[in-house]
């Protein structure tokens, strides 16, 4: 009898330091909450039980994604996961909704957009993919923007009421709505010379940075030299050796403008979107 009260009062200090998501122990089919990544709790259904849970978790916008989980990262189903959801995607902008965005940061200010679409996961709303007026002369460019970036509902100005149409130029005269390549100050090659930073899928993208220092001359962001050409008829710009010879997929190509006075390399797709666009700084 000693021995087994012994055994007995050893498992129980075993399991007073055992965390309370080890002793858990769920079955295949429980309703949980996960941890996959970050912080953000999703309701599941469990697939495969202890130790390597498999569990198959219901996203914000409805759809269900399959993850893999430690056993400190469920719990028990409280609702609260599921709560956080309903109230995040209640407050999401609907598909079709006019609002302001600045998908390449504050920094380079913001645009007016229309939600074409929206996902999601987690208890946070993924990704918004807008379509926005960035000033380029070939129409508005197609763009994705994180829920926790930089959005928000349209300003009055912005509502999609039309502008009004701008006093006719008089001879001689540059439209308003665009600055020419004499007015932004350009040299070198009808391209301002200093510092370009580029960005891509909404962050910056360091390997595309690049300087212009002289009439066609160019040094890649690894300091590669390299030259291009520019052709201010068709806005076409090109690349030749350095770090942006060939960086684009076939098909693509680059051109240089001046949205709202600031001078931009654009290089777009064979249909015409912006993948990616560096600023003089």
């Amino acid at each position: 009898m000693r021995k087994l009260k012994t055994g007995l009062g050893f498992l129980v200090l075993i399991s007073a330091g055992v965390p309370a998501a080890l002793a858990q122990n769920f079955r295949v089919g429980d309703h949980v909450e996960a941890l996959p990544f970050a912080s953000d709790w999703y309701p599941c259904v469990v697939t495969r039980g202890a130790p390597n849970y498999m569990v198959k978790c219901t996203n914000i916008d409805s759809t269900t994604s399959d993850y893999g989980v430690s056993s400190n990262r469920i719990r028990p189903d409280s609702g609260q996961a599921a709560a956080a959801m309903a109230a995040r995607w209640a407050q999401r902008f609907p598909i079709g909704s006019r609002v302001e965005a600045a998908p390449y940061g504050e920094q380079n200010g913001y645009h007016a957009c229309t939600v074409l679409n929206v996902k999601g996961n987690g208890a946070t709303v993924g990704i918004y993919h807008l379509k926005c007026d960035m000033g380029y002369e070939n129409g508005p460019a197609e763009v994705d923007v994180g829920a926790m970036d930089h959005i928000r509902a349209a300003s009055p100005l912005n509502d999609g009421n039309p502008a009004p149409k701008p006093a006719p130029a008089s001879a001689g005269q540059a439209p308003s709505g665009r600055t020419t390549l004499a007015q932004s100050g350009s040299g070198a090659g009808g391209v301002p010379q200093g510092t370009y930073q580029c960005w891509s899928s909404g962050r910056a993208n360091l390997t595309l940075n690049f300087s212009v220092n002289g009439a066609n001359q160019y040094a890649g962001y690894n300091g590669s030299a390299g030259t291009f050409s520019f052709d201010a008829t068709s806005e076409r710009i090109a690349f030749k050796g350095g770090s942006l010879d060939g960086v684009m997929p076939q098909g693509f190509y680059s051109i240089y403008h001046v949205p709202q006075g600031r001078p931009t390399v654009s290089f777009r797709n064979s249909s015409g979107s912006e993948v990616a666009f560096c600023q003089k700084k």
